[in-house]
């Protein structure tokens, strides 16, 4: 703790502070200027040997607004951005908006008979498609399979849900779905 001390005040400027919730958990304040990214990443660059997490709210006019982002931006950013060591709210604020959804069967359904489907691996062709933007060469090569496989597993994935992943409101309800049965 005291090597991440000493790291966090040579971060951070005379006019910035830090406060230690807990033994996990550091809160700072900082100002949010055209700069405050590349310090982010400069601070995490020396820290190799350090493993942190960074969750970072909005610039807000009250702290606990802000702080709340940071802390939200952190528990969807482990849970769908698991490669990543800084998690902004500005990224994931749709994405939280849309958990207030969670519980809803309807949506839990869909995954659940996408999952049952295993064998034709449906729930991956599915995200693939939606991490392609939708764009079948591209989602078959980055699955190793040939383009008309891929359109067969979206008319599946289609018969099985009620939801064609072609149309966008459809495709949208799908992601959505994913999202809630990941947070």
């Amino acid at each position: 703790m005291e090597k991440v001390k000493a790291k966090l005040l040579n971060f951070i400027r005379n006019d910035e502070y830090y406060l230690k919730l807990n033994p996990s958990t550091i809160l700072i304040f900082m100002y949010y200027d055209s700069s405050f990214t590349k310090r982010v990443e400069k601070f995490l660059c020396k820290g190799e040997e350090n493993h942190f997490e960074i969750g970072i709210g909005l610039n807000e006019n009250i702290f606990c607004i802000s702080y709340k982002q940071a802390i939200k931006a952190l528990e969807i950013g482990k849970k769908l951005q698991s490669e990543r060591s800084v998690h902004l709210y500005k990224d994931i604020a749709f994405i939280s908006f849309l958990s207030g959804f969670k519980g809803n069967n309807e949506m839990e359904k869909i995954i659940v008979d996408l999952q049952a489907e295993n064998q034709l691996n449906l729930l991956t062709t599915l995200i693939t498609y939606i991490n392609m933007n939708g764009q079948a060469n591209k989602t078959a090569e980055a699955l190793y399979i040939h383009r008309n496989t891929l359109n067969y597993r979206l008319e599946k994935v289609e018969e099985v849900t009620g939801k064609n992943p072609k149309n966008l409101t459809d495709l949208f309800q799908l992601y959505t779905a994913y999202i809630l049965s990941k947070i």
